[in-house]
């Protein structure tokens, strides 16, 4: 894990994508294979430092899996990148999946894993041309930041804020260019789905349309439903 660019007082997020068999019983907490997952996700998120872990299965993908470790700052993450416990957890990681696991590091722009309490979520990433990324950076996460909106209530219809949190991927994980940057929000899909056509939305016309024009390299949807790791 090396140093990578973000502030000290800025909460710092893992990604882990792993991919598991079809056939795999980790869903099931009872099954040897549930029992040593979760065992591993308690043991990553009584780490010093870790705020929350949340864990959860693609959506249509069946063999796809999501950690995400939100850590009170860059400093904690990469001292938790060096220590013995790191390599003990990766290690218990590469006994349960069927490839290694792909870590990614999310520096938060706004909001946390708290503001969203993911459950079933969308994960949109944004891929920008690395100059035009670096020029226009506060733009994006203005454009961006328009997805928080307010969604009614299925209960009483009252209205309330969705919470939504977006920041820039420290790696490059474009398939087509050397210089580019990626752009990652993570919203409820409430918002998406919340009583009336997402695309006749402010959030939509002022926010995500813009932006999907400044992201000529692509747009990336994906959707997990997560749950919360009990410490």
């Amino acid at each position: 894990m090396s140093h990578l660019a973000g502030g000290v007082a800025t909460p710092s997020l893992e990604f882990i994508i792993v991919e598991v068999s079809a056939r795999s019983d980790l869903k099931n907490p009872r099954s040897p294979h549930g029992q040593r997952w979760r065992g591993a996700m308690r043991f990553l998120a009584q780490q010093p430092g870790c705020r929350v872990v949340y864990w959860g299965y693609h959506l249509y993908l069946p063999d796809k899996i999501m950690v995400l470790a939100e850590w009170d700052n860059l400093v904690v993450e990469e001292a938790w990148g060096r220590s013995e416990a790191y390599g003990l957890f990766r290690q218990a990681l590469s006994e349960l999946v069927r490839s290694p696991p792909n870590w990614l590091h999310w520096r938060l722009r706004h909001g946390t894993l708290a503001t969203v309490r993911p459950a079933d979520s969308e994960l949109m990433t944004f891929h920008f041309p690395g100059p035009l990324a670096s020029k226009k950076s506060a733009e994006i996460e203005r454009l961006l930041n328009i997805l928080a909106t307010d969604i009614p209530s299925p209960a009483d219809g009252k209205t309330r804020r969705a919470g939504i949190a977006h920041g820039w991927i420290a790696e490059n994980i474009s398939d087509t260019s050397s210089n580019a940057r990626a752009y990652v929000v993570l919203l409820p899909v409430e918002i998406l789905e919340a009583g009336m056509n997402f695309q006749q939305t402010s959030a939509f016309q002022e926010g995500f349309l813009p932006a999907v024009d400044l992201a000529s390299l692509g747009v990336e949807t994906d959707r997990y439903g997560f749950e919360l790791v009990q410490k």
